[in-house]
């Protein structure tokens, strides 16, 4: 319980002001973005009417305020620990990007609020319709790109950089897979910004792979997991029937070799086949090649079916059990398996917000294998339902934050169902790899030096967003271990998996605005609301973010939360190398690091830059501040973005593998640099690449301090009864079967409870 006279105190603060106990993260221009650390007093009339309040009269410290009109996207249930999302809007449009999320408490008080940053003024005039939208936007993808199925456009206002752009925001489902996102200006109708919405990892029923159960690993071998586990045969739970893998939760599709549909409730070629009549939904698995066909990876193949219909209903019921009261958007996911992009082999597996549902492909191994490929796609849907988390530009270069922490979360997540902290031991195993990234390290945003390489297996920033997002998810797995001992979900979950989700639901809706210190801090402060009678939850989960360098040790009331991360700089000290990764880019839009690197040069120094595979770019450098980008004069509906506040700059036209550009820092002092590419074209291709570029601290520079010795957390004391189960409530036990022969003697079984069940 809350004292009253701290209630009393925290609901004084004056209109416009923060109450004073507020732990604040401010975007790089110093407006606020995340406020928790304080409880308002309550309010009647449930989490939207107490969301509103808050807002109505602390909203102008977060820049809400003037002209915004705030529009209701979900509202939590009263009693619960809420999070209410709010879509601003001015002049009656959509501010694309600019969402509210708003923390309430079972007793009707706001604790936190995460919010977009907005710039204050606006720009251009609504001066192309939507058909000219639409031909800019595929045009800003290349010629190579086609539209699949009618793009969709809507008028709204675009955060970029110094201004609110008058702008037509246009989903694009290209062929032969793509599903693309283009802001277009709509004064003048060029390319904005763009970027591919699929959300994706590079690469039955087994309990979660050929090589793995759970945590339970098969032997090693040469460096690869050993296919060691057998089928098992399970209850397939919440089918609407038994003749059809159609169930409550999702619905099966078999594209037999051809491509996925490409819009919501299309099916293509793709086609829901039924059980066998005397076996049911008891296949085997494809165990050797077939002709030219991949092992694994038959297109005829009915065993990925079942287990892309087990393991998403699995993985739905798992994040019901963490949030009884989820969106719409993930209660029923569509899956379509033997996929392949264009007729070609496909080598991934991916959500697709466009499509609303799972496309499993199997070039290499068929993804639908691999449980812990479907936990981590399916998450990316969860986080799309909430709002989305996507890369976008501000002033120092490419926020590339919210698109780290959805691929952390997805792996959380993924982890969480399996209880192991190896993503994609099957998948990986194509790649003569053991897994394709494993959680438990203490990378941070910062990096300790350490060595760094052209496959992006480094420490600290890098821009590539599955990497990056490992500087949060060995955060996760801490604290999955650690609070292995505290019943959550009424003692059906981790803790650790209950406050990532929380986490993520506190924060979705803040879109843009969302970095790594932010949401360190809505995870913190979920942890407060969640177990308010044990503080050393609350505690613990604070001190591994801080361990984990994701917040600075909080200072006093009202002091800004600062957090390593949202420097977004990562110091290159004497004889080391900094990898920086930079997205493919759409035409008009140009390609930057997420990431500025910092020098502290004695006197004259050198760097020496390159670029991998022939990429091509410039290192823009400042003395004394960070260099700035901008979209020069927002009044100019023709202005692009580049690169504006620099001392000096040097191309990069060195490849890696034949040497390096040399650099000259003329003097000593702390010099900031940001790589910017020429940024090939993205249009949807499975082979489209980022370009990876590569400096070096050459000489003239300062050494690097002595480590620090990381502080320690020691976890919360284990509650009565136990720990808790990694998986969702219910799951079902999974039975051996020794002899595939004996599926002809096995029939569908009728209903055992009020939800049908068959045999597979």
């Amino acid at each position: 319980m809350i004292p009253a006279i701290l209630l009393a105190a925290l609901s004084a603060a004056p209109a416009g002001e923060l109450p004073p106990a507020a732990r604040v993260v401010r975007a790089p221009g110093g407006q606020v973005i995340h406020a928790s650390g304080f409880v308002a007093a309550p309010v009647a009339g449930g989490p939207e009417a107490a969301a509103r309040a808050f807002l109505s009269r602390h909203g102008e410290a977060l820049g809400i305020g003037g002209e915004q009109a705030l529009r209701l996207d979900r509202a939590g249930a009263a009693g619960s620990v809420a999070a209410v999302r709010f879509t601003r809007s001015v002049e009656g449009l959509p501010v694309f990007g600019g969402g509210v999320s708003v923390g309430v408490s079972p007793e009707g008080g706001v604790f936190l609020v995460n919010a977009a940053p907005l710039p204050p003024a606006q720009a251009g005039a609504f001066a192309l319709g939507e058909a000219a939208a639409v031909e800019a936007a595929l045009a800003a993808l290349g010629p190579a790109a086609r539209l699949r199925a009618p793009a969709v456009a809507e008028r709204g206002w675009l955060p970029f950089f110094g201004a609110l752009r008058a702008a037509w925001r246009v989903d694009l489902p290209v062929a032969p897979a793509a599903s693309f996102r283009v802001y277009v200006d709509a004064a003048s109708g060029r390319a904005l910004h763009g970027l591919d919405r699929r959300r994706r990892v590079k690469g039955a029923v087994f309990a979660d792979s050929p090589v793995a159960s759970g945590a339970k690993d098969c032997p090693l071998a040469s460096g690869v997991y050993a296919e060691c586990q057998q089928p098992t045969q399970v209850d397939l739970p919440n089918l609407a029937g038994e003749t059809l893998l159609s169930g409550s939760h999702t619905a099966v599709w078999n594209c037999l070799g051809g491509d996925a549909p490409a819009q919501r409730g299309g099916t293509a070629a793709c086609q829901q086949l039924p059980a066998d009549p005397k076996t049911g939904f008891v296949f085997a698995p494809d165990d050797a090649p077939t002709g030219t066909e991949p092992v694994h990876g038959s297109y005829t193949d009915r065993f990925a079916e079942v287990m892309a219909y087990w393991h998403v209903d699995r993985h739905v019921a798992f994040l019901k059990a963490l949030d009884p009261a989820a969106p719409n958007a993930l209660s029923f996911l569509p899956s379509f398996v033997n996929v392949t992009l264009g007729g070609q082999p496909y080598d991934n597996a991916y959500f697709d917000p466009t499509l609303g549902g799972m496309v499993f492909g199997q070039g290499i191994r068929d993804t639908t294998y691999d449980a812990e490929v479907v936990y981590h796609e399916l998450t990316h849907g969860a986080v799309d339902a909430f709002g989305g988390l996507d890369e976008f530009y501000d002033a120092l270069g490419v926020l590339a934050d919210p698109g780290s922490v959805n691929e952390a979360t997805a792996d959380a997540m993924a982890a969480a169902e399996t209880g192991s902290p190896e993503i994609s031991r099957y998948l990986a195993g194509a790649f003569g790899a053991p897994y394709l990234r494993k959680l438990g390290g203490l990378r941070t945003c910062q990096g300790d030096g350490g060595p760094s390489d052209l496959g992006l297996g480094v420490d600290g920033l890098s821009g590539e967003v599955h990497a990056d997002g490992q500087i949060w998810s060995d955060y996760f797995w801490e604290l999955y271990q650690g609070l292995g001992g505290v019943p959550a979900c009424g003692g059906k979950c981790n803790a650790a998996a209950q406050l990532q989700y929380k986490a993520l639901e506190l924060s979705a809706g803040a879109r843009n605005g969302v970095t790594f210190g932010s949401y360190a801090a809505s995870l913190v402060a979920a942890a407060q609301q969640l177990f308010p009678s044990r503080k050393d939850v609350g505690a613990y989960v604070e001190c591994v973010a801080e361990r984990h360098q994701l917040l600075d040790p909080a200072g006093a009331p009202g002091a800004a939360r600062t957090s390593p991360c949202d420097a977004r700089t990562v110091p290159l000290y004497q004889g080391e190398e900094k990898v920086a990764y930079l997205e493919p880019s759409v035409q008009g839009e140009p390609a930057l690091a997420a990431f500025q690197a910092t020098f502290a040069a004695q006197g004259e120094a050198l760097v020496h830059a390159c670029g991998s595979q022939g990429a091509a770019g410039t290192v823009y450098l400042r003395k004394g501040a960070p260099v700035q980008v901008d979209a020069g004069n927002p009044g100019d509906p023709s202005a692009t973005a580049k690169v504006a506040t620099f001392d000096l700059s040097a191309p990069i036209a060195s490849d890696c593998a034949r040497g390096a550009d040399a650099v000259t820092l003329p003097a000593a002092g702390t010099w900031y640099a940001l790589v910017a590419g020429t940024g090939g074209t993205a249009t949807g291709s499975a082979a489209d690449q980022g370009q990876v570029f590569v400096l070096t601290a050459a000489s003239g520079l300062a050494a690097r301090p002595k480590a620090t010795v990381p502080r320690t957390c020691p976890p919360p004391a284990a509650s009565s009864g136990g720990g808790c189960q990694s998986g969702p409530a219910g799951a079902l036990s999974l039975l051996p079967v020794a002899l595939w022969a004996l599926r002809k003697r096995l029939a569908v079984r009728g209903p055992r409870s009020p939800r049908r069940r068959a045999r597979a």
